[in-house]
């Protein structure tokens, strides 16, 4: 018995050229598996193109990895482009409005995507309006608007307005917006509007990055900041050319650590 869901498939592995276009998907999306997507449940060892999508979706995880698109990327390619979500996500650790999780050396592409709703977990890490956790491999994104709720209602740690972490990774963000409320963020570390925590010697590289609206407050030694929670110690370089959390409090961008 697969331990996959998906809306669409369960299991997309060693596939070279799986693509799908103009698509349209509405329902409820329950599981107790890992791996649960509101498109696939996991895409292994291949290479996915989604474009043109539109989701209304309510998804119940019960388990690791959910996301409102993919719920794990693992060694694989994975496009998503022109897409519409419209969810209300609420799952375990590795939770997304678009991808629970990528990692193993996976590539991705995301373009023009808009992200509305809610998405919350009842974990112990890794919350993320767009990505969970991005961990062991390189991603482009551009033109990413998340005005979903993202919502620690477990006290978890590890949560962003577009990525709950960042590791071992490098990252290229263009055009970036997180504009929605982040209720009962202050009850956890590791928090930010865009990232919750970036470690392991990542590179993250942003231009035009904006969060606003989070309700994010930075205090000391909590590692929450308007933008990134924390960058850990041999985390990485965090460089962002025209950044702005929208409010009139200064230093309070990052929680721990500094951006270039």
């Amino acid at each position: 018995m697969s331990t996959q869901s998906g809306g669409l498939v369960g299991r997309i592995q060693q596939q070279s050229n799986v693509s799908l276009d103009n698509f349209i998907q509405i329902g409820i999306i329950t599981g107790s598996s890992i791996d649960i997507g509101g498109i696939y449940g996991i895409v292994d060892s291949s290479v996915v193109t989604i474009s043109n999508i539109q989701t209304n979706i309510t998804m119940q995880g019960n388990n690791t990895d959910t996301g409102g698109v993919i719920g794990r990327v693992r060694s694989s390619t994975a496009t998503l482009e022109n897409a519409t979500i419209v969810s209300n996500i609420h799952g375990t650790d590795d939770t997304g409005g678009a991808f629970g999780s990528v990692e193993s050396t996976s590539t991705v592409l995301v373009e023009k995507v808009e992200i509305s709703g809610g998405i919350s977990f009842n974990g112990d890490e890794k919350l993320g309006g767009l990505i969970g956790s991005f961990n062991n491999s390189t991603g482009n994104f551009d033109q990413i608007t998340n005005s979903s709720i993202v919502d620690n209602t477990s006290g978890g740690r590890y949560i962003g307005g577009i990525f709950g972490m960042v590791s071992s990774s490098t990252v290229t963000l263009s055009s970036i917006t997180h504009d929605a409320l982040m209720p009962n963020i202050n009850n956890t570390t590791y928090a930010g509007g865009i990232i919750g925590r970036i470690q392991s010697s990542s590179l993250i590289n942003g231009m035009d990055i904006f969060a606003y609206n989070t309700g994010i407050s930075n205090q000391t030694n909590t590692y929450r900041g308007t933008l990134i929670g924390a960058i850990a110690a041999g985390g990485g370089t965090v460089t962002f050319v025209n950044y702005s959390d929208g409010d009139s409090v200064s230093n309070n961008e990052i929680g721990d650590g500094t951006i270039n």
